[in-house]
């Protein structure tokens, strides 16, 4: 069916949104524990959350 499959995505994207959103507000020296760039979490960050 279309409607389950449409609910699943729009979770996926809510999901996406959230931990894209997450690095934005982290220190500079938390991105560097994770072993992440400040300009690479901010570039994740704006992609929006239909792109993978």
């Amino acid at each position: 069916m279309l409607l389950p499959t449409l609910f699943g995505l729009l979770i996926l994207w809510v999901q996406r949104h959230r931990q894209r959103r997450q690095p934005r507000h982290m220190e500079p020296w938390q991105l560097r524990d994770l072993g992440i760039q400040t300009q690479d979490a901010l570039r994740e960050s704006r992609k929006p959350c239909w792109r993978a």
